[in-house]
């Protein structure tokens, strides 16, 4: 059950757990409250001062290569580089700054397909854009998707088989450039979405052509084959 745009009011002590009083009047029990705070960068007091090194809102600017923009010996890597906070991220920053200081000057990042995943279960995953994000950067857009109760290892999961409604068990959307015809985003939710998310994240980085992508032969039964429909469809090729 979802409530949209709709501001907690205040959380009180229940019997069980919480009673969350929401501005539409709405009352929801549970037995465990999440807060999500987030996170800043740590960049008080380690001597960017010394060099002359001002942070950001979100921590130090870097370049391409993930050097500290205007310094010459400075490279960022992780969060404090206010780019996606992800260790996986943070990872790809280092393996950059490593090629870099060896010498590799075509050792550069980009950003457009690092993975976003929540592991719930079930699981929520996302990369690249969404429809919104797209259109707003002027990219002439469409989006295709599909539930996957429609998808066949939605029926074999075991522990899948006691969920009453099968249109609950998730679903997949992918976003594509019309005029590039490539995949630009995607985001799911479901059954190790934070694995099967990876098909996405490489052809959003390869730019892999549409065409290309309703080719690939997925393997029966697995979320994987939930890719096929949508991109049949942005692909104009509904078959």
């Amino acid at each position: 059950e979802l409530h949209l745009g709709v501001e907690l009011k205040r959380a009180e002590p229940a019997a069980e757990g919480a009673l969350l009083i929401l501005a539409d009047g709405a009352q929801l029990r549970c037995e465990r409250l999440l807060l999500a705070t987030g996170r800043s960068a740590q960049v008080k007091e380690i001597g960017l001062d010394l060099l002359g090194i001002t942070p950001g809102k979100k921590g130090l600017e870097t370049d391409e290569h993930c050097r500290v923009r205007g310094q010459a010996h400075v490279w960022a890597a992780g969060d404090v580089a206010g780019i996606d906070p992800f260790t996986h991220t943070a990872n790809y920053q280092g393996r950059v700054i490593a090629a870099t200081l060896l010498g590799d000057k075509k050792a550069v990042v980009t950003y457009r397909a690092i993975p976003r995943n929540v592991y719930t279960f079930p699981a929520v995953a996302a990369v690249g854009l969404t429809l919104a994000e797209a259109k707003k950067q002027g990219i002439d857009a469409e989006s295709a998707g599909i539930d996957l109760s429609e998808v066949s290892r939605s029926s074999t999961e075991g522990s899948l088989k006691s969920t009453e409604d099968s249109a609950m068990i998730g679903r997949l959307e992918l976003v594509a450039d019309r005029k590039r015809r490539v995949l630009i985003g995607a985001s799911a939710i479901g059954p190790y979405a934070d694995a099967w998310i990876g098909e996405a994240v490489l052809a959003i980085r390869a730019d892999v052509p549409l065409d290309t992508l309703i080719d690939v032969v997925h393997a029966f039964p697995t979320f994987n084959e939930a890719y096929d429909p949508p991109l049949r469809k942005l692909a104009g090729r509904e078959i």
